[in-house]
């Protein structure tokens, strides 16, 4: 689809790879979320325990 794939990790640096190794392989709208989780829950944003398990568990190869 045209929507973008935002990849993050605990402190956004695996993230970072991640994101690389998707554009090298030709997925151009990826979004790296800078900080990670924890930038994110430092902000004030919601966090929901458990959840970025369950989605990881959900992509497909």
């Amino acid at each position: 689809t045209g929507r973008p794939l935002v990849v993050h990790c605990e402190s956004g640096g695996r993230s970072a790879i991640a994101a690389s190794v998707l554009r090298a392989h030709g997925i151009d709208r990826v979004i790296d979320y800078p900080g990670g989780i924890r930038a994110w829950a430092d902000a004030g944003y919601p966090v929901e325990p458990g959840a970025s398990r369950a989605a990881a568990d959900s992509v497909a190869a």
